[in-house]
């Protein structure tokens, strides 16, 4: 499974949505997507990812 659908899948069993992550972050979805898909890094956003409870293996894991 790529980085992204396990993050997504971490997402949905949580009930959380790209557009609560990029308000937390005070970012933009799109910045939230491009992060998920591992296209940019962002401390902002790892930061709410895991103080939200995310892995941080989840996080780190190379885009397959």
């Amino acid at each position: 499974m790529t980085r992204f659908k396990e993050i997504k899948k971490w997402m949905i069993d949580k009930s959380l949505t790209q557009a609560e992550i990029a308000r937390k972050a005070s970012v933009s979805q799109a910045a939230v997507h491009n992060f998920c898909k591992g296209y940019m890094s962002s401390a902002n956003i790892k930061s709410v990812f895991l103080g939200l409870g995310c892995p941080r293996a989840l996080l780190e894991r190379e885009v397959a």
